[in-house]
């Protein structure tokens, strides 16, 4: 049998969730708060209550980076999911097959709970007579960095009951935060690939102990035609076992 090599395995990070690809017909048109004008500017405290009047939690709060509340803050609409998610975690080889985990692999990064995932969505302003617009995020947070500088890959993809929407003020978008006491450093994760079925972003993560977070945005539209039915989005991160600068 061939013997993989252990510089091509990565670590997965997968998980589904759902959003209505339509609102209800008495909701069609509204689209909730308006964006928060400045929202770059204000601090946190202002920020989280704004998003409390979206309809966060304190607890949902309590775990969204700051950078990301000020984008969501920044583009408005109507919360309709967010949730902390505990992904799974699969190992596959460089050709896309899952392989069983192997103790010459360190997972050390996903069993001490470092690593955590995010997904979100929002319904924005209906675009025209004939479809819904929604905000779809993927987010992940480092509670330290690893010990070494890696690429990794942020994706997300989507079912043909929505299309994404591209334009010019940079949708897809993907930033990665690295924080140093006080300090904050901002990069922009290069777009990896394009799809109409979904968007994948190079990350990457600096091998520093401090924390890092980051997120993925992209706008989908659906047709109101569809309305009281959802679609699936699916979000993804991909982790090498082996430092890749």
């Amino acid at each position: 049998m061939k013997k993989l090599s252990a510089t091509l395995l990565t670590l997965i990070f997968l998980l589904v969730f759902s959003i209505p690809v339509s609102a209800n017909p008495a909701e069609s048109d509204s689209h909730g708060l308006e964006p928060f004008k400045d929202a770059s500017t204000k601090s946190e405290s202002e920020i989280d209550g704004y998003l409390k009047q979206m309809g966060f939690t304190d607890e949902e709060l309590g775990f969204t980076p700051l950078e990301l509340k000020k984008d969501i803050a920044s583009n408005g609409g109507t919360k309709i999911k967010i949730e902390e998610l505990d992904p799974e975690v699969v190992i596959k080889d460089e050709n896309g097959k899952t392989v069983a985990p192997s103790d010459k692999i360190s997972t050390q990064d996903v069993k001490d709970g470092i690593f955590k995932m995010y997904g979100y969505a929002f319904k924005l302003e209906s675009p025209n007579s004939k479809e819904n617009a929604y905000h779809v995020y993927a987010s992940y947070n480092w509670e330290r960095g690893p010990l070494a500088y890696y690429t990794d890959t942020l994706a997300m993809a989507w079912q043909s009951k929505v299309t994404p929407y591209r334009s010019p003020y940079r949708s897809p978008y993907s930033v990665h935060n690295w924080r140093s006491g006080s300090h904050l450093y901002q990069y922009e994760n290069q777009l990896q690939k394009q799809q109409i079925e979904g968007d994948a972003f190079e990350v990457d993560v600096l091998g520093y102990p401090d924390p890092q977070d980051g997120f993925a945005r992209q706008e989908v539209r659906a047709p109101k035609s569809l309305t009281g039915q959802t679609g699936a989005v699916e979000i993804a991160y991909a982790h090498k076992t082996i430092p890749n600068t």
